[in-house]
């Protein structure tokens, strides 16, 4: 895109950065966004622009709602010595649910955000829960 005209005033638009605020649930970010601007204050964003700030908003959405991000899933998982289909097992989500978390093609829920903090904190925990499977396939 070489030109882009303001459809609110006509005037040639120039491409740039300006900081937008992002408001959510009460809590809110400012995001460096890439896009055409207009002296009039109009603003046309592509969708890579978009794409430019969509992870640092999802990222922000996530920490306003308790969800882990998958770095933090991934380290969880690997201090408590549990290969990926066998916490999606013990932990619930399935057998593909962890490899999901880590790569960022799913996301882990508030609750299960909440069982991974508790078992960071104290790993010796998981002991109840892999006792209580091992009963009930017994």
């Amino acid at each position: 895109m070489a030109e882009q005209v303001c459809h609110e005033c006509g005037k040639e638009m120039a491409r740039g950065v300006q900081a937008i605020p992002f408001a959510y649930k009460g809590h809110s970010i400012t995001v460096d966004q890439p896009g055409w601007y207009c002296a009039c204050g109009e603003g046309v964003l592509t969708s890579e622009d978009c794409a430019a700030t969509e992870a640092q908003l999802d990222a922000f959405r996530d920490q306003v709602d308790g969800i882990l991000s998958a770095e933090e899933v991934r380290r969880i998982r690997k201090k408590l010595n549990l290969p990926q289909k066998r916490a999606g097992l013990v932990l619930g989500g399935g057998l593909s649910a962890f490899g999901k978390y880590e790569t960022r093609a799913g996301k882990p829920s508030q609750a299960m955000s909440n069982l991974l903090r508790l078992l960071d904190r104290d790993p010796t925990r998981l002991h109840e829960i892999t006792v209580a499977e091992e009963q009930e396939r017994a």
